[in-house]
């Protein structure tokens, strides 16, 4: 906070039954975001599960929940669902169950892109999202993921306002191999996209960012002085 953050994105471990005993030590500093990962593969049971959490998280202040989901398998020997097209049925019937307790609960949820293997395209994020249909349901860009596979421009352009929260570990540089055309993003063009987003979305910075004075105070000329977390 002394470093000029106006909150904090808590990590929550994977499936912590009860966050706020974990950080009730922390009254003072402000959590507006909370991300975690359901491990839970049963609907029912992942439904139940992320409800508690969104009380929880409603108590602490935090107006986003920036959710993952179990991946899609590599091998036999890993955990997580056996083909693509099952996760992605399982995140639209996860979040459209969840929709209007996460608007009562005035906490939206944002659903990690280009993570677990899986949401690798604006479009097909963009198109699961519209399918869920509530204003508390979009996406956490985490720039440097979507970066590695493409550009976080049009990321940024195809989903805008279904966007919940940006998180940034490091400025988006031109990566080795095929998509190096795709992904080199001047700081002053990613400052303008970001400058696009509603108001209340918030830019969370970690990594090398967050202690990088000058990457810090460029950054934080993307969004309102409000909105600028700091990870933890």
């Amino acid at each position: 906070m002394s470093n000029g953050f106006d909150g904090v994105e808590w990590r929550l471990s994977d499936c912590v039954e009860h966050p706020q005993p974990a950080i009730s030590h922390l009254e003072t500093i402000p959590i507006r975001a909370v991300a975690m990962r359901c491990e839970m593969m049963d609907i029912p049971l992942a439904v139940q599960f992320l409800s508690a959490q969104m009380r929880e998280v409603a108590s602490l202040g935090a107006k986003v929940l920036n959710l993952s989901i179990p991946p899609v398998r590599r091998s036999n020997d890993s955990v997580g669902f056996t083909r693509y097209q099952d996760a992605l049925n399982f995140a639209y019937e996860l979040l459209q169950r969840l929709r209007f307790e996460a608007e009562a609960a005035g906490v939206n949820i944002a659903l990690e892109a280009a993570t677990g293997g899986c949401f690798l395209s604006p479009v097909e994020v963009r198109e699961l999202i519209d399918a869920v249909n509530s204003s508390a349901i979009g996406v956490c860009l985490d720039l440097e993921r979507v970066g590695a596979i493409g550009s976080p421009l049009d990321w940024i352009d195809t989903l805008h306002r279904q966007i919940q929260a940006v998180r940034c570990t490091e400025i988006p540089s031109t990566p080795t191999g095929a998509s190096a055309q795709t992904c080199q993003v001047p700081i002053d063009t990613l400052i303008q996209a970001l400058d696009g987003i509603h108001s209340d979305c918030p830019l969370i910075l970690s990594g090398s960012v967050a202690k990088s004075g000058a990457g810090m105070a460029a950054l934080r000329l993307a969004m309102p002085p409000s909105n600028s977390f700091a990870d933890k």
